[in-house]
């Protein structure tokens, strides 16, 4: 997605409130039922116990006092930025303080080391590493000194993601990790990082 596309998509928290809802399922956080009154998604009242809950419960959003665009374009930058981005800068951008936007970056990596991935098995995928600089540390490289390395694979046909977080960037760990989510026979995009080059169809 492109930023003036992003742009309209999520200019107000109406509209990332809507895109929370379409991915979740509403359903009861007490009794999971799923008749529910949704006329407004902060405050939804359940029709059968009369439970009242957000649909950001639940989400690194619920509770937080910063605005869900705000959420939305940091998440939207960490995707389209490979080095990660400093707190420093995000606090800038986003008009927080730096406790904020630490914060922030810290429970977007939390919730991505907690995911439970399916395997890719076919298709077209693009696979990336991205190091996640510390409270304004600049440096670049893949040095994971005072960064945290994330590796993301994208599948292009059906827009799943898979994003994890990894202890170290040798060689064998990243093409472990390739190797468990990706099947031999797809066609892979990579900036030529050669630990992926040998057992993939790879594209550069």
């Amino acid at each position: 997605m492109k930023l003036n596309e992003f742009n309209n998509a999520f200019q107000t928290e109406q509209q990332c409130l809507a895109y929370i809802a379409n991915l979740k399922e509403n359903k009861c956080i007490r009794c999971f039922n799923f008749n529910l009154n949704t006329s407004d998604l902060k405050r939804m009242r359940c029709l059968k116990c009369n439970q009242t809950f957000s649909i950001l419960t639940g989400t690194i959003f619920s509770r937080s006092q910063t605005s869900l665009t705000s959420w939305f374009y940091l998440i939207f930058r960490w995707i389209n930025t490979k080095h990660g981005i400093p707190s420093t800068d995000i606090a800038k951008e986003l008009g927080v303080t730096l406790k904020t936007a630490w914060r922030m970056t810290h429970k977007i990596r939390t919730r991505i080391a907690k995911q439970k991935p399916q395997f890719i098995v076919e298709g077209t995928v693009q696979i990336d590493e991205m190091y996640l600089s510390h409270m304004g540390f600049k440096k670049q490289g893949r040095s994971l000194v005072n960064k945290t390395l994330i590796v993301g694979i994208y599948q292009k046909t059906t827009n799943n993601l898979i994003v994890k977080v990894l202890k170290n960037a040798k060689s064998k760990n990243l093409l472990q990790f390739a190797k468990n989510h990706i099947s031999s026979k797809c066609l892979v995009y990579n900036d030529g990082f050669s630990p992926f080059m040998y057992y993939f169809n790879f594209i550069i």
